[in-house]
């Protein structure tokens, strides 16, 4: 039975409710006091946050493409967490067997202690012949440090395509990479599972 896209939602939610937390200097925080996003258990804070360091790890050579990658892999829940000295990047994205899909990336900066929110909807189309992802979107929204969110009607109806590429690691498939084709920016997501521990890290 498909996962109701709702509850990815909520997890979405929470993870960006945590980012707050996650971003105050490290040095600040005792490792007793450490906290997991509001309502999800413990373990799945924690096994992905080590998925992330493991995946840092794995050489290039040990990511293989998927030959030909097909509409129906895409549809998952798939992750980015990215922590720098200035702050914290997470960003979550759903794509649905409707061909909608939801984007939710929360921003935080260490020096400012202030955050960022961006909600998007899109419709999705994939091409299996050329092997591209294209979203266009159909809500875009704003919030600045917890405020309500303020929808910006500009990006409404932009599209984006991307190349496709699913990545597996140890025969499993584990990565989606999307290389946007007009600016050639490459970003990796690290596939979702509420229901399960990633299995890279059995």
């Amino acid at each position: 039975m498909p996962r109701p896209i709702l509850t990815t939602a909520l997890l979405a939610a929470s993870l960006v409710l945590a980012v707050p937390t996650l971003a105050a200097p490290k040095t600040a925080k005792p490792a007793a006091a450490q906290t997991h996003p509001q309502g999800q258990p413990e373990n799945v804070w924690d096994e992905f946050q080590r998925s992330q360091n493991k995946l840092q790890q794995i050489p290039n050579s040990k990511l293989q493409p998927v030959k030909h990658l097909k509409a129906k892999n895409l549809i998952d829940e798939w992750l980015i967490y990215t922590e720098t000295d200035e702050g914290i990047s997470l960003h979550t994205s759903i794509i649905d067997k409707n061909h909608t899909g939801t984007n939710v990336a929360a921003l935080s900066i260490r020096k400012t202690q202030s955050r960022l929110t961006i909600r998007q909807q899109f419709t999705w189309q994939f091409n299996e012949k050329t092997q591209t992802f294209t979203q266009r979107i159909t809500d875009f929204a704003t919030s600045e440090n917890d405020a309500p969110f303020k929808q910006d009607p500009s990006k409404i109806g932009k599209t984006i395509t991307s190349k496709a590429r699913l990545l597996r690691w140890d025969g499993k498939p584990d990565m989606l990479e999307l290389t946007d084709q007009a600016s050639g920016e490459k970003q990796i997501y690290f596939k979702l599972d509420i229901d399960e521990p990633p299995k890279t890290l059995n």
